[in-house]
């Protein structure tokens, strides 16, 4: 148990959730979301993490009152929702980066810092500092490039130290000099009591989180500790081999299948193998698969990232970032 962990669990025995859900049912067409016992205490880093269409987005935007059509029983701050949201000293304990959000052509940034520091009385010159608000200020809001507009709507959700903080594909847009910004703020010097809800799936927005919350077609897969996951629905190593043809795919998926703690994945196109398992399964499939049928082949640590791309069925693998030498 790290630091940060051990300060979550001191702080969870002492105080209530600063959020939770009861339940939450929203239909629009074909996609549904429903969830239920969903909790937040102070000090919490989740990831919401899923394919597109899931219900991230979905979720955060429904918690604060945005999504039409919703239905939410649960409390925020220890007031019912939804009734919470419209109560301004609440609102001040909330911290919200949207996709949905927008600025004015009319005001610059540096009038819409003013106008944050008086509505909350307090600002962060360091978070400013680590995403270079300076050289924006002159700018007007409605015309910043989607890199800037997401810089400024970061340092807008959680400058004025609120208890909880929304964020929604956080790393869109940002340069990687700020991405890696972003994480260092929030591992070193966010409060430890501020929680921390946050929908995405890249790499670099999973180390904002300490655990995270699984959606699949608008429903929780699984919740809990980035590794405790990948253990339960892979394994921690991840294997993707592309063959020459498709009969040395199949070949090899028939061979592979039936082993104890391993599952693969086809994609016949591509004509590409991916497996998950255990520390010894990498030599274990190399050597069930003839080097003349092998084109390439990628081996990694196995990540939610992973998990999030693969589904809970067949999904789309990424492209092989590191290919090994021609087996021939």
């Amino acid at each position: 148990m790290n630091a940060h962990t051990a300060t979550i669990a001191a702080l969870a025995t002492r105080q209530a959730p600063l959020l939770s859900i009861n339940m939450l049912s929203l239909v629009q067409g074909s996609f549904s979301l429903s969830l239920h016992g969903f909790e937040v205490v102070p000090g919490a880093r989740i990831g919401v993490v899923g394919r597109n269409g899931c219900g991230k987005t979905t979720l955060l935007e429904a918690i604060v009152g945005l999504r039409v059509g919703s239905s939410i029983e649960g409390q925020l701050f220890g007031m019912p929702l939804p009734k919470a949201i419209s109560r301004p000293l609440l609102r001040r304990r909330l911290g919200c980066q949207l996709q949905s959000a927008c600025f004015s052509r009319y005001n610059t940034v540096a009038e819409l810092l003013e106008l944050h520091l008086a509505l909350y009385g307090v600002g962060n010159p360091r978070l400013a500092s680590l995403l270079q608000l300076d050289e924006l200020l002159p700018m007007r809001g409605g015309l910043l490039s989607r890199g800037q507009r997401q810089r400024l709507e970061l340092y807008l959700a959680m400058a004025h130290e609120p208890a909880l903080v929304l964020l929604d594909e956080p790393m869109t847009g940002l340069d990687r000099r700020f991405s890696r910004a972003l994480v260092q703020f929030v591992r070193e010097q966010l409060p430890a009591q501020t929680a921390l809800l946050v929908a995405g799936h890249t790499d670099e927005e999973l180390e904002l989180v300490d655990e995270v919350a699984w959606l699949e077609a608008g429903n929780l897969l699984d919740r809990g500790p980035q590794q405790e996951l990948v253990a339960r629905h892979a394994g921690p190593e991840i294997l993707r081999i592309r063959f020459h043809d498709l009969d040395a795919l199949s070949a090899a998926e028939t061979a592979l299948s039936p082993l104890p703690g391993v599952r693969c994945w086809t994609q016949s196109e591509d004509r590409l193998l991916t497996i998950c398992g255990g520390d010894d399964m990498v030599k274990r499939a190399i050597s069930l698969c003839p080097a003349e049928d092998i084109r390439a082949w990628e081996h990694t640590r196995t990540s939610v990232a992973d998990l999030v791309r693969l589904g809970a069925d067949l999904c789309q693998p990424p492209p092989l970032r590191v290919v090994a030498a021609c087996l021939a």
